[in-house]
């Protein structure tokens, strides 16, 4: 009997080694994953000068590789999460790379076509977008001759920071509110005139029918309905149940 007890502990002790020897080395492998969302953020000095000042961003990354595509086999410089690095540049185009490195060395490339231009911004083109099913969203793109990046004012916001626009990238944006905005792009490149772009646009309620079953989650579907009390569509705060993923929920506030 004696031994048959003996028998079971270690039966027992061994189990909970092994269960908690996976758990560890699931956990690690987890944690083995190459940085996430590696982008760039570019400012350029309008003076003439070429100053171009970039900042790495991503998630996961230890440290960022700058490549500033004036030469092949360069050496890259080397910046830490939330720093800055300043560079010169003669006019050109030239191919940026960043590259995040994780704390496991594994790695993930932004790559972006910066032009550095003496001259002014010329023939600025504005596209904005507002055929998406969700009326609130709009999306916005620009091309203009020697302009290195651009910068979009939404005008949803007093004191508004703008949203900085790369050639060739298309940003989203969506409003809280419905009613008339007025979009402003500025197309900014190293010289120290600026061309600018402006339109009007109207954000509508959304109108589509109610269908079964009701998710919360088609932005061009009206749920209001007519309901006594405040309603909104909101962000679940709590999942569990049949609630297990990010998804919509309708909000009603009754007075009282």
């Amino acid at each position: 009997m004696k031994y048959l007890k003996t028998l079971l502990v270690l039966i027992i002790f061994g189990s909970a080694f092994v269960a908690c020897e996976e758990n560890e080395i699931s956990y690690a492998f987890q944690e083995i994953s190459a940085p996430t969302n590696v982008t760039a953020n570019f400012e350029v000095t309008q003076d003439d000068s070429g100053l171009v000042t970039l900042t790495p961003s991503g998630e996961g990354a230890e440290s960022f590789k700058i490549y500033w595509g004036e030469t092949t086999n360069e050496d890259p410089e080397i910046v830490t999460p939330g720093g800055s690095i300043e560079h010169i540049y003669a006019e050109g185009e030239f191919k940026v790379r960043v590259v995040g490195v994780g704390a496991t060395n594994l790695t993930s490339e932004y790559a972006q076509l910066l032009t550095v231009s003496f001259s002014a911004p010329e023939e600025l083109k504005v596209t904005i977008d507002q055929s998406s099913p969700d009326p609130k969203l709009i999306k916005v793109s620009a091309t203009a001759i020697n302009a290195t990046l651009f910068e979009v004012y939404f005008g949803d916001a007093e004191d508004e920071e703008p949203t900085q626009l790369m050639p060739d990238e298309t940003i989203e944006h969506i409003y809280e509110a419905t009613g008339d905005y007025t979009v402003r792009v500025v197309a900014i490149g190293a010289s120290a005139t600026t061309l600018e772009y402006t339109k009007d646009i109207a954000i509508a309620e959304a109108s589509g029918a109610i269908a079964l079953p009701i998710t919360f989650d088609d932005p061009a579907v009206n749920y209001e309905g007519n309901i006594d009390g405040a309603f909104s569509v909101v962000d679940i705060q709590s999942k569990g149940g049949a609630n297990n993923i990010d998804t919509k929920v309708g909000a009603i506030e009754n007075a009282g």
